[in-house]
């Protein structure tokens, strides 16, 4: 059963992944509007937020606050 899991784990991921949100539309936005140089310094700030995010995440700063 958890290779079932994990295969049914992997697919909704990839799905989440390959789906356009808010970010995409921010740096889309940006670089339409501004140029090149705007758009790929909006996708590094973008990256560079979600790299914290998944840092903290993994540190257990959750439930830290949560406790």
């Amino acid at each position: 059963m958890e290779a079932q899991g994990l295969g049914l784990y992997v697919a909704a991921s990839l799905a989440l992944i390959a789906t356009p949100g808010q970010d995409m539309l921010y740096v889309v936005s940006r670089s339409l509007a501004q140029g090149r140089l705007a758009g790929a310094c909006s996708a590094l700030g973008v990256s560079l937020g979600i790299l914290v995010h998944t840092a903290a995440a993994a540190l257990g700063v959750g439930a830290l606050l949560h406790a």
